[in-house]
């Protein structure tokens, strides 16, 4: 995954794509893992 997001606004919109299309257990691994890094 290449997407880039350089707002809070973009980051959200992100989340919400992921979210619909992977379930919320992915999508909290990801936020985590960009958190993380």
């Amino acid at each position: 995954m290449e997407t880039r997001a350089d707002t809070p606004e973009q980051m959200m919109e992100l989340g919400r794509a992921a979210a619909s299309e992977a379930g919320p257990g992915t999508v909290i691994a990801l936020v985590g893992g960009l958190g993380a890094g």
